[in-house]
């Protein structure tokens, strides 16, 4: 079980933290950040942008949204971990395989 919040610009996801069982818990104490997108410039989702420092301030922003929702609904906010600190240069994922992936020509998207 998970907890999201979007705006017309962003996308902010946590599941709950491992250990926690959805099927016995409609909602966990604590969940950790692993999804932020930016849906004006990538609209399809493909760039996971959480953790990086540049955009550390949208997702504390809309980190504290999502916390308040439930504060007001349940009476107890959840604590919310934030992703591990990255810099733009860390993109791609650290088990990339390789740097030589033939991306010319790849599309994305349906027609």
């Amino acid at each position: 079980m998970g907890r999201a919040v979007r705006t017309e610009r962003w996308k902010y996801a946590v599941p709950a933290a491992p250990g926690a069982d959805p099927w016995r818990e409609a909602a966990a104490d604590l969940y950790r950040e692993t999804e932020l997108y930016d849906l004006a410039a990538d609209p399809y989702e493909l760039e996971n942008l959480v953790g990086l420092t540049s955009h550390r301030a949208v997702a504390d922003g809309l980190r504290n949204e999502l916390a308040a929702w439930p504060l007001r609904i349940e009476g107890a906010a959840p604590v919310i971990e934030a992703a591990p600190a990255r810099t733009l240069d860390q993109r791609r994922p650290e088990s990339f395989p390789d740097d030589r992936v033939p991306w010319e020509g790849v599309r994305f998207g349906h027609h």
